[in-house]
């Protein structure tokens, strides 16, 4: 298997770690091991040839030339697991076998695809070191075989230097697109795992913001019928028609509580990735109609406007909405009895603040006093009061706060020294936007 990393092959040390470069591999291919017998047949062949043919110049045994052959051609067995060692045996063996005086022959084909193999499959260092290696060696040749024969032989001292750039400059071209192609890959790679965290973030987020609706949703829807049954059994016994209105405005509440559930189930996929179903989001406007069906129901409650109501972007709208309603059903929820509820909507150019005030005492008396504690409804607890424990741990202000933060703005919820409950939220507007009352 091609390993990609060069100088860095697991359990390899010494010699075979330093001249393992990009693309090697961890045992000789089996390609490489026919090539490397082949050319040693061959080399052996030629020399043996130009033995019996006289045609050799050599001035040492035949028996060294013979060994040389062997020499030259079985490193390149290892030409892609140990490019580095291949070239200095084989090159070193070619060099010695030319300046023994045999003709270079074949053993220029081995030279040329050792030179070729550490330009490809080693480091460049390396590479460049061998090519400066074997051009001393081809130029000693040359001036060997010059002294022995007495001619220059500069042109074909010329073509052979010609030919063993060339094919460095092959190798090192397929060494430089195989990194290129293996930084392409890795930087896909990254891309990808980047934009698996991007969806993975934009799901996260997703499944919290569906989160908030159905809370603000189902703990208002629930909390409106609560009271509207109270009141309906008030009045029951001693005015029946009455209480079917009351039992209307629980059906009409129970349907809006429905259709706002399906509506937000239906914007759910598989994956939790939201998709646009279409249906209007809930805005500004539809606070007045929330504070009537509110007094609607018995609630003290009434809606107040100053400054310059402005028509606002529709996430503001919605989260103005959802901090007013979810206001409200805190205020049925733990505020005890009360004798008025405010919903303040307060406008002017660059901001619209939302805030909800009442003042109950809470629906348990104070018992041992914890000081600096807040209720998990956000209440604080006065010295003297004990928490009161709610279910939902504190979940509506804290959507709120995120709903707050999410827009640039800020969400404040505590007790009020005279008694009661505020929550006021500050939502940031575009000074482009056009005025309209709401």
């Amino acid at each position: 298997m091609p390993l990609s990393e060069p100088g860095s092959i697991p359990g390899r040390v010494g010699w075979r770690r330093l001249s393992a470069g990009d693309g090697t591999y961890d045992r000789p291919p089996l390609r490489d091991v026919v090539v490397a017998v082949v050319l040693g047949a061959g080399l052996l062949a030629e020399f043996t040839y130009n033995l019996v043919q006289g045609t050799t110049a050599a001035f040492v045994p035949p028996v060294v030339g013979a060994v040389l052959t062997v020499v030259i051609a079985v490193p390149l067995a290892w030409r892609r697991v140990a490019p580095l060692v291949t070239i200095a045996v084989s090159g070193i063996a070619t060099g010695v076998f030319t300046l023994l005086g045999h003709d270079l022959g074949l053993a220029g084909g081995t030279l040329m695809i050792a030179l070729y193999s550490i330009a490809a499959y080693g480091t460049r260092r390396d590479a460049q070191i061998s090519l400066g290696v074997t051009a001393g060696f081809v130029l000693a040749g040359y001036l060997s075989a010059w002294l022995r024969i007495g001619e220059t032989q500069i042109g074909p001292l010329i073509g052979t230097s010609l030919v063993l750039a060339t094919v460095w400059a092959l190798g090192d071209r397929t060494r430089a697109r195989r990194q290129l192609v293996a930084q392409l890959e890795v930087r896909a790679e990254e891309l990808e795992r980047h934009q698996a965290l991007v969806t993975a973030l934009a799901t996260a987020d997703e499944r919290r913001r569906i989160a908030r609706e159905l809370h603000d949703v189902v703990a208002h829807a629930v909390s409106v019928v609560v009271v509207q049954a109270s009141a309906g059994r008030r009045v029951a016994a001693r005015d029946p028609d009455a209480a079917l209105g009351v039992l209307d405005d629980i059906e009409g509440s129970g349907r809006e509580a429905l259709a706002e559930l399906r509506r937000l189930v239906a914007v759910l996929r598989e994956d939790g990735v939201a998709r646009d179903d279409g249906e209007p989001q809930p805005s500004l406007d539809e606070i007045a109609g929330l504070v009537d069906r509110l007094a609607e129901a018995g609630v003290p409650v009434r809606l107040e406007r100053t400054g310059e109501l402005r028509e606002v972007p529709a996430g503001v709208g919605v989260s103005a909405y959802r901090i007013a309603q979810e206001s409200l059903t805190n205020v049925l929820k733990h505020a005890g009895p009360v004798s008025e509820v405010v919903v303040r909507l307060e406008g002017s150019e660059h901001r619209l603040v939302v805030e909800v005030t009442d003042d109950g005492r809470g629906l348990q008396p104070p018992r041992a006093p914890i000081a600096g504690h807040r209720t998990e409804d956000g209440r604080a607890a006065a010295s003297g009061a004990s928490p009161q424990t709610t279910p939902g741990g504190g979940t509506g202000l804290m959507g709120l706060r995120e709903r707050a933060a999410v827009l640039g703005g800020r969400l404040e919820a505590g007790i009020r020294t005279e008694g009661g409950f505020r929550v006021r939220a500050e939502l940031p507007l575009p000074v482009s936007s056009t005025v309209g009352r709401g």
